[in-house]
Formats: C-alpha cells, structure tokens, sequence
C-alpha cells in the first residue's frame, strides 16, 4: 500500500518541527543575557522551549530581550503627577 503525499505530509511537518528544535545548552542563558543581538533571540527561545529549565530561568529568558530594547530617556524629562 503506497501513501499519498498528502497522507505523508503531517509526518514530513512533524519530523521538521522535531529536528529544528535544540535544547537548551550551557551557554544559552550567557547568550541570552548578551548584548550581541544575533545571539540572543535563539538563545532566549532554547530556554523557554525547554521545559526541564526552572520556571525562573525561563521567565528570565522571556524579559532578557524586553530589557535590552529598553532604552534610557534622554534629558530627564518625566511626568509628575498631581
């Protein structure tokens, strides 16, 4: 019995998705902390995909890049309340 291609297809996705994926390594949570920025969004994602890491050190991987976009306000200018 020969399958089709479109019966093999949701296997061929599945086996890309598996291979793509990498854990999380050692240098990864450096990577993500880093300010060479090609180094840390696969760093960031190696971590929060890896389920066997700490709830902390995922939440970690998930604000690291939000906090390297932030940039410091020029001239002190704030907005003071009432």
């Amino acid at each position: 019995m020969k399958l089709s291609f479109h019966a093999r297809l949701p296997v061929l996705l599945l086996a890309a998705l598996c291979v793509t994926q990498r854990p999380a390594l050692a240098g990864d949570a450096e990577d993500c902390a880093s300010p060479v920025a090609d180094k840390i969004e696969p760093a960031c994602t190696a971590i929060i995909n890896d389920a066997s890491k700490p709830a902390d050190d995922r939440l970690k991987a998930l604000i690291s890049p939000l906090a390297s976009v932030r940039q410091p306000r020029q001239g002190g200018s704030r907005a003071r309340g009432c």
